[in-house]
């Protein structure tokens, strides 16, 4: 919640998704944070807004495809933990949160190459994400996010360790993964100590 009370954050009237932008992109964006300060009781106001953040057990029982709004509910908020800023408070904050579950060791599912510097728009086409006048940071830099996430992490949470699966997608072309794959290798024997593996998954 405290991500989408940033004074960067923005979401689009068309879509309900939110987004960092670092000026104010006009009139079919609104500010949530104006609209939280508008609000004659905000408690009321974070409860609801919450609900459109998450599943709730409505979205449980009476759907029947459960996945399209898990799925949904995860473009909503891309637009804003992808920002480079906003993704390394995000790893921290999932640390914590795993932290009370008695959790101490990740491996998680990346696809590379969606962190980015500003996320104007997101369009999830043909099972690409492309960033409409967001440029996405280099590979190096973003694999230092998760290791200085990680070293703030560990201050806190000695014990807790995070390793990286890079994913690629069954619908990309097989000249996308062979691309994929060459980079792993070269990248496992950089990056040996955080990365762990490659997965090739199904989109649904």
């Amino acid at each position: 919640m405290k991500f989408a009370y940033h004074p960067n954050a923005y979401i689009k009237l068309e879509n309900g998704r939110i987004y960092y932008r670092k000026e104010n992109p006009g009139s079919d964006y609104i500010r949530i944070l104006d609209q939280r300060n508008k609000a004659q009781d905000t408690q009321k106001f974070d409860e609801e807004f919450k609900k459109t953040l998450t599943i709730t057990h409505d979205d449980i029982t009476n759907s029947k495809n459960i996945w399209a709004i898990f799925q949904e509910k995860l473009w909503q908020v891309d637009g804003l933990l992808l920002y480079k800023e906003y993704f390394h408070e995000y790893l921290i904050h999932m640390a914590k949160q795993y932290d009370l579950e008695g959790i101490d060791h990740i491996e998680a599912k990346i696809v590379m190459g969606y962190i980015v510097d500003e996320v104007i728009q997101i369009i999830f086409l043909n099972i690409s994400y492309f960033f409409k006048n967001g440029k996405p940071i280099e590979t190096k830099e973003e694999l230092q996010i998760y290791r200085d996430a990680l070293k703030e992490i560990n201050k806190e949470l000695p014990d807790f360790t995070l390793k990286l699966v890079v994913q690629g997608l069954k619908g990309w072309s097989l000249e996308r993964i062979d691309d994929c794959l060459k980079k792993l290798t070269f990248l496992l024997k950089t990056e040996g100590d955080l990365i762990l593996g490659f997965d090739l998954v199904q989109v649904h």
